[in-house]
């Protein structure tokens, strides 16, 4: 009985996760007319292209007793869903094109409409009868017929489509429109996104889940540095805090502490679903070394510099200097280790840094000194 609690509690636990790495997202699309794309097509008309009306329609209708058809081509832009989503939602609404003058073409007649997924390029200002795009009939949609001649379409489930769309945008672009039995008068008439009322224009619902961030790291202290690790689940990106003042945006960054703390370092992750912070306490140490003969004479010149630039620290006898270079968010960006006896100095080339402030540090046996040096 004991080991099946235990399982149990673990399956809670795994649930608990599982529930709360994940985060249901909407995106509201309903462009108008500078960001919209849409365009409707005439059979008696097949060269002629009609972008700009503040209605679309599908139509099967006559004029003056010669009978033609009308359909729409639609797109919205759904490169704003972030990569490795799950679509669970997508709603497309049409909504009557209302004017008071002239009068209106109303929803008409037995007709159910189709919306299909358009796999070939086209332009809004250039799609005629004559060039109109290629369509898909896999996972179309049926409309029912409309029971009144003023009639909203809201939330028409175009999920399958969207996510068709989203796994193959190299053949998606957009939304095909018309008629299901193109025979005479049947009509379903909607506003465009060129419509002047912005609550009329065509919009597309989409829900998706997505992995939010989780953030994790780990810390490994070396006298003043320490070398952070990050383990966080599902970022793109990091903001580390080190708690002196000092910040970050790498991923796995090394910070040089001059004091010993306690630092609340805290890292913050991001994603396109969310972000997710954790702390933790870093005590780096802080080795105070004895160096009176030198204290105060370590000299940088030039300083300002942006080429060979010479570090002396008086006549002393080294069997080693260990060079940091840091910048000022703390990363090290250059070491190197001298081993000589009688040298009174190095040289260091800044010409290939960027221009800033950046912290040389010296450590030896004797030595354990900071300065400041700015490349121009």
């Amino acid at each position: 009985m004991k080991n099946d609690t235990h399982k149990l509690v673990l399956l809670a636990v795994l649930v608990f996760v599982s529930y709360f790495s994940f985060s249901q997202q909407t995106i509201i699309l309903q462009p108008g007319p500078s960001e919209g794309k849409d365009a409707r097509v005439w059979s008696l008309s097949p060269n002629s292209n009609f972008w700009d009306y503040p209605y679309i329609k599908a139509n099967a209708w006559t004029w003056s007793g010669v009978f033609g058809i009308e359909r729409t081509f639609i797109e919205f832009d759904i490169d704003s869903i972030p990569p490795d989503v799950e679509i669970t939602s997508a709603k497309l609404s049409f909504f009557y094109h209302y004017f008071e003058v002239p009068i209106e073409q109303t929803n008409y007649g037995d007709n159910s409409g189709l919306i299909q997924r358009v796999i070939t390029p086209w332009s809004e200002a250039g799609v005629t009868w004559d060039n109109q795009p290629t369509a898909t009939g896999e996972n179309q949609v049926i409309v029912p017929p409309t029971t009144d001649p003023q009639q909203d379409y809201t939330d028409i489930d175009v999920t399958n489509i969207v996510i068709d769309m989203y796994n193959d945008p190299e053949n998606s672009y957009g939304f095909f429109f018309r008629i299901f039995n193109e025979e005479q008068y049947r009509r379903l008439a909607f506003a465009s996104s060129d419509h002047p009322d912005s609550e009329k224009w065509p919009m597309l619902v989409i829900t998706y889940e997505c992995d939010l961030p989780i953030a994790n790291f780990s810390f490994i202290v070396e006298n003043g540095f320490v070398q952070f690790t990050d383990l966080s689940l599902n970022a793109t990106s990091w903001n580390w805090d080190f708690g002196d003042g000092y910040s970050s945006t790498l991923k796995n960054p090394v910070h040089q502490y001059y004091s010993s703390g306690p630092h609340i370092v805290c890292l913050t992750v991001e994603n396109d679903c969310g972000t997710d912070m954790i702390c933790d306490t870093v005590r780096p140490v802080i080795t105070s070394l004895s160096s009176n003969k030198i204290m105060g004479k370590i000299n940088i010149f030039p300083n300002p510099t942006n080429g060979l630039t010479k570090i002396s620290f008086g006549q002393q006898n080294f069997e080693y200097l260990n060079l940091y270079i840091s910048d000022i968010q703390g990363r090290v960006i250059f070491t190197d280790r001298k081993n000589f006896n009688s040298d009174s100095y190095i040289m260091v080339d800044f010409s290939g840094f960027n221009q800033g402030i950046y912290f040389v540090r010296l450590v030896s046996d004797t030595i354990n000194e900071i300065k400041k040096i700015i490349v121009k």
